[in-house]
């Protein structure tokens, strides 16, 4: 059976092994005493109860007592390391949690909390019932700071490193604000609902006041998440001023805007006037961050023209971008001609998700992979238009070709493929990418796309899809509702015998990050 992260670290810890231990031959007694240390230790009765009563002096003939007092705990090899090493391994005990530039873009901040809302007693050590334990909870962390106290001061730094700010003004006020005061300086991570919608209104200005003061209170925070509601009553300019006045930017490298209504399965029609202002702060040119942030995440039901063309021109330090929604702009591709000036190159970008964006048109995503030189991950998810048209075929041999994109660049780690039509995914063909990623999709999509043009994606290695639901083996279910059970699984064994004649591997462990089958069908 495989050792958890905590085992494994418990066992450098403690690489000796106990001494041989045997049982004292004495009738009246059950300590177990190490044989190197028989001979200087008296017998002890098993217990105190054995001691009632008893008053016995020792004879004078009886030689003196020897006591073994027990020194200093040798430190073990792994607290013996730099602290700098130290500080790498107990990170890895650390929770993964989402994050701007990652899954962020898909999780709402009510799933996250801060272990101290649990009352955990720092006493005992003892952990919140496993029912009500939450997914990012550091139970790793909590067990191995109560080892030593140099332990409890390196997991001191990761337990305090995130800080929630998603419930209500008066838990912020009584659990939140106190660990900010304390603790403050090891933040490195905040999260924020700005305005919580299910506050009264006369509660708002309060909260909004804590928040500042607790920003002050974490000078170290290198990534901050600003989360609105579907409308805010104070001035969104002057309260955006204030956060990025009484954020100390000097580490701040990952910022995300989030809209909760764009992160939802349904929203309004117009954008949240916070969030707006948040953005219009961060595009600033005072401010001076177009080449000091290094991850932006924006997630709204829209944003103006200034701030599109500000991040696609301006904001080339970027080594992660996420747009989900933001892009709706009227009669205006993301590679049209008068659109394609203004992008900038930017050799830092690694990763690029696009998610649920009107203007992002299948058949331009080639001329932004072949623009990011050093882009290694990219997401298309839901992405364009119902009025969208297939763009011209490409000709039979086009991968052979001395323009192909292949030829002009490495191919992608990974492309990710979430609710696409079939030929827009024929239009992505062009992509070489080592491991294509396809969800939210039925087969029959994928296949199609295979049997148009059986040279897309070139350089893949590995194909990832859906496993197969058990109720469709069954006839039960299907994703499509066109398409029955029986025909799903059989345009699945089909691509395999595909990608088999490329060399392509199959697997059957991908699954919808966003947006899946049902999901869209039941919104549109």
């Amino acid at each position: 059976m495989a050792l958890s992260r905590l085992q494994k670290l418990w066992r450098l810890v403690f690489p000796s092994r106990p001494k041989k231990r045997t049982r004292d031959k004495g009738g009246d007694s059950s300590l177990l005493i190490s044989s190197n240390a028989r001979d200087a230790i008296v017998q002890v009765p098993a217990s105190a109860h054995d001691l009632q009563g008893v008053q016995e002096a020792p004879k004078p003939s009886d030689p003196p007592v020897a006591t073994v007092q027990a020194g200093p705990r040798k430190p073990s090899i792994i607290e013996s390391l730099p602290a700098e090493l130290l500080f790498e391994i107990v990170g890895y005990l650390q929770p993964v949690v989402p994050s701007p530039g990652g899954d962020a873009a898909w999780k709402r901040p009510h799933s996250f909390s801060n272990w101290w809302s649990y009352k955990v007693p720092s006493a005992t050590n003892q952990l919140p019932p496993r029912e009500v334990q939450e997914q990012y909870l550091p139970r790793d962390l909590l067990a191995l700071r109560i080892v030593s106290k140099k332990f409890y001061g390196v997991c001191l730094s990761f337990l305090y490193s995130e800080m929630n700010l998603v419930k209500l003004l008066s838990e912020i006020r009584e659990e939140d604000h106190p660990i900010a005061t304390k603790h403050g300086k090891h933040v490195r991570t905040l999260r924020i609902i700005v305005d919580h919608t299910t506050e009264i209104l006369e509660e708002k200005p309060a909260r909004q006041q804590l928040i500042l003061d607790i920003l002050k209170l974490c000078p170290n925070a290198s990534t901050i998440a600003f989360y609105y509601g579907a409308y805010l009553e104070a001035q969104p300019d002057e309260l955006a001023k204030q956060i990025f006045d009484a954020v100390d930017w000097t580490n701040i490298r990952s910022i995300g805007v989030y809209s909760l209504a764009a992160l939802g399965y349904s929203w309004r029609s117009t954008s949240p006037s916070g969030s707006l202002a948040m953005l219009n702060e961060l595009i600033n040119p005072d401010r001076a961050l177009s080449k000091q942030i290094k991850v932006l995440d924006v997630v709204m039901e829209f944003i103006s023209m200034e701030v599109y063309n500000t991040i696609r021109s301006q904001f080339t330090s970027l080594s992660a971008l996420t747009i989900r929604r933001s892009l709706r702009f009227p009669n205006c591709k993301i590679w049209d001609f008068g659109q394609q000036h203004i992008w900038r190159p930017n050799t830092n970008l690694t990763c690029l998700q696009l998610i649920d964006c009107l203007n992002v048109y299948s058949g331009h995503i080639p001329d932004l992979v072949r623009l990011f030189t050093s882009l290694r991950t990219l997401m298309i998810s839901a992405c364009g238009d119902y009025g969208d048209t297939p763009p011209l075929p490409r000709t039979k041999g086009w991968s052979k070709n001395d323009d192909a994109l292949w030829r002009q660049r490495l191919p992608l780690d990974q492309l990710y493929i979430e609710h696409m039509a079939d030929w827009e995914i024929v239009a992505m063909g062009e992509i070489p990418t080592r491991t294509l990623v396809a969800a939210g999709l039925a087969p029959k999509q994928l296949l199609e796309a295979f049997r148009t043009d059986s040279e897309i994606f070139p350089c893949m290695t590995t194909l990832r899809m859906e496993a197969a639901p058990p109720e469709l083996q069954e006839g039960t279910l299907s994703l499509n509702p066109n398409q029955d059970g029986a025909s799903m699984l059989t345009d699945a064994s089909v691509i395999e015998a595909v990608c088999a004649e490329r060399g392509v591997t199959v697997a059957t462990d991908a699954h919808w990050l966003v947006f899946n089958q049902r999901q869209i069908i039941a919104t549109q």
